[in-house]
């Protein structure tokens, strides 16, 4: 048998010092001495690293061995002790590792645990009922190439986890499944999918309950405003009535501008994905709700606009009008008399643009900002009744911006007023220059911080 390369490491020190001992012999004659020397030191060599590795033993393992017997008998003792515990050791973890894999089995969520590439290291049971893998088929394998679906293919190449995905099940489309990556060790992850399908079966009938509820209402809410309206002009209405049928007739709008927006809403979650990419002229689209600004009424409130020239969206126009029209308003409502209500749209460097309405009204204390665009959501609800809102505005900006790809900053302070950005990407923003330089965010930092464009639109700040 052929010696290894480290059999051969260790040898070579003594070939080199025998054929250096027949050299100095065939000179000098001082073999047997030469011999005794370096039998001398390389026993002495020895015995250092025999006091070296029981010292590293005894370091480790504990002194409980007795000092009086010989250095390898105690080597071999503390060898055999560590041998010992290293079982424990392994039988412990083994117990560990079955009992993870026994609870793992049992749960009702598929685990998969895959490396930095994606490749399938372990699942559970589970990971077959929901997607179709089995342990140890699949294991191995490119978890992309088994579940072939774009959306999982894009989330796991841009690695951003903070929110789960949400995808059918590859063996029914029936199942609705989140599917969330929790990144781990050195470069794990953790993938982790649930059926949602009860969930979002009951999603839907919230959506097709309020939509029928909504488009049952508008009849006869038709009729009471027709006959609301008759009785108003009524010259022979008796004086103690007509106070209570103007509140009547106040409430009767309100009701339906209610349903209008919970109509709307309703169209706006039964649309899935994003938003066409029709060209949107915002410049057009804030001269309409300036228009109907003005419509609206207002107690002495100025109104400026400053929009950048052409500047224009990829989208869908009607929800843009709506998204823009439902802050303006509430910014009218929210804004004591005499009050500044401000527009701008422009574009930052990089290519991001935004819509930035900001009033002089009452504000917003910081803790109601974060549920500002809940339905229903009511900062006071003497205030809201007051005003006539219906507290469904701001549910419908948002979800306006999510099919736009596009995201809203909300800024306030009580006393002082409030300042609503909507961000658009740059993939949505159509402008005139193609070639936008410079690195710099626009919307990072204070108003005044912000570099204002030439506006080449501005509607006059005259009074409502």
């Amino acid at each position: 048998m052929l010696p290894s390369r480290h059999s051969f490491e260790e040898w070579r020190p003594l070939l080199i010092g025998g054929l250096l001992l027949l050299v100095l012999d065939l000179v000098f004659g001082t073999l047997p001495w030469l011999i005794f020397s370096g039998t001398s030191v390389a026993f002495l060599r020895q015995i250092l690293y025999v006091h070296r590795l029981d010292r590293l033993l005894r370091t480790q393992e504990g002194s409980s061995i007795r000092r009086d017997r010989r250095i390898w008998d105690r080597i071999f003792e503390r060898l055999g002790q560590v041998r010992q515990v290293n079982r424990k050791r392994k039988k412990r973890l083994r117990k560990f590792v079955s009992r993870f894999e026994q609870a793992s089995e049992v749960m009702p969520d598929a685990v998969v645990i895959l490396d930095r590439g994606g490749i399938i290291h372990w699942m559970n049971q589970a990971a077959d009922r929901l997607l179709g893998l089995a342990h140890p088929r699949d294991t191995g394998q490119p978890i992309l190439h088994l579940l072939r679906h774009p959306s999982l293919t894009d989330y796991l190449e841009a690695r951003e986890f903070d929110e789960p995905l949400e995808i059918e099940s590859p063996l029914d489309d029936a199942l609705r499944l989140s599917v969330r990556i929790v990144p781990y060790g050195l470069g794990q992850q953790l993938m982790l999918v649930r059926d949602i399908s009860h969930i979002h079966r009951l999603e839907a009938i919230r959506k097709d309950f309020v939509a029928n509820v909504s488009h049952e209402l508008r009849s006869p809410l038709t009729v009471i405003l027709g006959y609301l309206e008759a009785f108003e002009g009524d010259e022979n209405l008796p004086p103690d009535l007509q106070k209570p049928m103007e509140r009547m007739h106040l409430q009767a709008i309100r009701m339906r501008s209610i349903v209008e927006d919970l109509l709307s809403l309703s169209r706006l979650e039964t649309v899935s994905g994003s938003a066409e990419y029709d060209e949107v002229d915002v410049a057009a689209t804030i001269e309409m709700v300036v228009r109907d600004v003005r419509a609206l009424g207002g107690q002495g409130h100025t109104l400026e606009c400053e929009v950048e020239e052409g500047l224009s969206l990829k989208g869908n126009p009607g929800e843009i009008y709506s998204a823009i029209s439902n802050i303006a308003f509430n910014a009218v409502r929210h804004t004591p008399a005499l009050g500044t209500i401000r527009i701008s749209w422009n574009a930052d460097p990089l290519g991001q643009a935004a819509l930035r309405i900001s009033d002089t009204g009452e504000g917003i204390e910081s803790h109601h900002l974060d549920r500002l665009t809940e339905r229903f959501y009511r900062i006071d609800k003497a205030r809201s009744s007051g005003t006539g809102g219906t507290g469904l505005g701001l549910a419908i900006v948002r979800h306006v911006l999510t099919r736009h790809d596009a995201h809203l900053i909300i800024e306030s302070e009580p006393g002082v007023g409030s300042r609503f950005s909507c961000v658009f990407p740059k993939t949505r923003v159509v402008s005139g220059d193609e070639d936008l330089p410079g690195d710099t965010p626009l919307f990072e930092g204070s108003e005044d911080e912000l570099p204002k464009p030439d506006p080449a639109h501005r509607c006059p700040g005259s009074p409502l």
